[in-house]
């Protein structure tokens, strides 16, 4: 979070994030805490911009 902060203080309104999920050591949790981190992304640009900047999501499913 600490690095959102960062990125959207220097004014950057847009963040791509890429993940992969389906990796043979992961757990549900892991997958969780990738949805709870994207959810938490805007909130510290929201903070300093007063709207919501622009987050964009993609992710790769690794068959294992």
């Amino acid at each position: 979070m600490d690095t959102f902060t960062e990125v959207f203080q220097k004014g950057w309104l847009s963040i791509k994030l890429y993940f992969m999920v389906g990796l043979p050591t992961e757990t549900k949790e892991d997958i969780e805490a990738v949805g709870q981190l994207v959810d938490k992304n805007p909130r510290p640009g929201a903070k300093i911009f007063g709207k919501t900047p622009q987050i964009r999501v993609n992710g790769i499913h690794l068959c294992a």
